[in-house]
């Protein structure tokens, strides 16, 4: 059975799809530096600690010590070099290293969005490191075409590098073996506890009624007998004679008479109980004549109400005629260098294969323009635009080849990636090797 929100292993998340912001490579190449330095920096800083202790004491002749010190500094800071290496891979597993916390980036694993864990992050190190022999292996993020900034490491790990200042989406959790289950019990859940059964409350003793201010001691002692309740309206307790109504309500109990007091003094009346009155004839029930229905009053015929009379005054109604609704005219054209034209009347985004973020209000209502390209020099979504007003404005996706605005007269304006660009008519667009040109109808 699948847990809600359980996403299998072999199941990878499309980066585009989850509305987070991939870390710049400005911030990437920071936390290596930074990394590198601590990493690289405690060990050389032991070694000549160590190094200048054992010339130290060569140059004062004991050459014993100078000998250990000179072993201790080439061992030791090796030695520290693996733990801090072991410590460097398990922040990598946990999702961030010391110099990706100082620069606010995280790695994720596109099967979660979680942490890659401890062996992931073994694993894309040394295809990192693999590819580092050959110097390009560095710069291959620059290479992605889909806008992601993943380099072959992470591809290769299948994760990713964002940017930690943005909300991530919550990890999905694993589900636990039944073996993990039952490791994490506690080890007194398999001995047998003894549970002992709660008796019964008791029963609240029966209200007594209240004694009447009436002395009946003087009476001749009546006989109790507790009978069981019964309802105010027992329709096969009726007399056959009396034809009983589903429609009649049922007739009200008729007060609580005191019964008098027996001459031993005992409460002589409690709940349930029914006085046994003196035995007398029955008396035959007069007989009930069966309800009548009501008599159908029949509806009364609708008045007839003449139409109103049309004047001299009321001729200009038939020379009134219907007006069509004014269409809806488009204001700005996107058109492609292969000739194909779109409208700009509304939000939408261009790429190769665009796809609306899920944080777009308007991802539904979106327009996705497939911009062909051989040349690969447009990402899978390049850039949004929209209208604010009349005004047509777009922005940047975050592409890898970016995008400019080409304007006569002026130097070409790179489009922002966090802010609008606003075009005017006449305007070229400039996605890597592929131009859109705006226009007006």
């Amino acid at each position: 059975m699948t847990q809600p929100g359980y996403r299998p292993l072999s199941s990878t998340i499309d980066p585009a799809s989850t509305g987070l912001a991939s870390a710049q490579i400005g911030s990437r190449v920071g936390a290596y530096i930074l990394d590198t330095l601590w990493l690289g920096g405690i060990p050389l800083v032991l070694f000549f600690i160590l190094y200048g202790a054992g010339l130290a004491a060569l140059r004062n002749g004991g050459y014993s010590s100078a000998n250990g010190l000179l072993i201790a500094g080439g061992i030791v800071p090796q030695l520290l070099s693996l733990v801090l290496g072991i410590f460097y891979l398990v922040g990598i597993g946990k999702g961030q290293s010391p110099g990706m916390k100082a620069l606010k980036i995280r790695l994720v694993s596109l099967n979660t969005l979680g942490a890659p864990g401890f062996w992931t992050a073994v694993g894309r190190g040394i295809i990192f490191s693999l590819a580092g022999s050959i110097v390009v292996g560095y710069f291959s993020p620059l290479f992605d075409n889909t806008g992601a900034g993943r380099g072959w490491h992470d591809k290769a790990s299948n994760t990713w590098m964002i940017d930690d200042r943005m909300a991530p989406a919550q990890p999905r959790s694993q589900p636990q073996s039944q073996a993990q289950l039952q490791a994490s019990a506690p080890a007194s859940a398999s001995a047998p506890v003894a549970v002992t059964p709660l008796a019964p409350p008791p029963r609240p003793a029966p209200p007594v009624a209240p004694a009447s201010s009436y002395d009946f001691n003087d009476g001749p002692a009546v006989e109790t007998v507790i009978a069981p309740p019964r309802p105010a309206h027992d329709p096969a307790a009726a007399p056959a004679n009396i034809v009983v109504s589903p429609f009649a309500q049922p007739p009200l109990a008729p007060p609580q008479a005191f019964a008098p007091r027996s001459q031993t003094g005992l409460i002589s009346e409690v709940p349930g109980a029914a006085v046994r009155p003196p035995v007398t004839p029955p008396i035959a029930a007069a007989p009930v004549a069966p309800p009548v229905a009501p008599a159908l009053v029949p509806r009364a015929a609708p008045i007839p109400v003449a139409p109103l009379a049309v004047t001299a005054d009321d001729d200009d109604l038939d020379r009134t005629r219907a007006v069509a609704p004014k269409p809806v005219l488009v204001t700005w054209v996107l058109r492609l260098d292969t000739g194909e034209e779109f409208p700009a009347d509304g939000p939408g985004y261009v790429g190769r294969n665009p796809a609306a973020p899920a944080t777009d209000p308007d991802a539904r209502s979106a327009r996705l323009v497939v911009f062909a390209d051989d040349t690969r020099s447009i990402s899978k979504t390049h850039l949004g635009y929209g209208l604010e007003g009349s005004r047509l404005w777009v922005t940047d996706r975050r592409s890898t080849n970016g995008t400019s605005v080409i304007r006569a007269g002026q130097d070409d304006q790179a489009v922002a990636t966090d802010g609008r660009t606003y075009l005017a008519a006449g305007d070229v667009l400039a996605l890597g090797d592929r131009r859109i040109t705006v226009v007006t109808p």
